[in-house]
């Protein structure tokens, strides 16, 4: 049978973007209190996305409420860490 919450993993758990989904991945890996900064994901992703996509999957992940800033706007944390 089906599990009666497949509904709610699938639609809250993984942004639709693939792009969004990899640097979700870098989010959820790190494991300081603050958060992964802008600047580290633009180093992790520089070569597969680029500076500007990761900042626009950035803000794509907040306004879908996968990710929230911590000490400034710049340190993101999973909001299902």
């Amino acid at each position: 049978g089906q599990q009666p919450h497949s509904w709610f993993t699938q639609t809250f758990s993984q942004p639709t973007k693939p792009a969004a989904a990899t640097v979700l991945r870098s989010i959820k890996s790190c494991l300081v209190e603050v958060g992964i900064s802008r600047q580290e994901l633009q180093a992790i992703h520089r070569v597969d996305l680029g500076v500007t996509m990761v900042d626009e999957m950035l803000e794509y992940l907040a306004m879908e409420g996968h990710i929230y800033t911590t000490s400034d706007q710049h340190h993101f944390k999973s909001t299902d860490a």
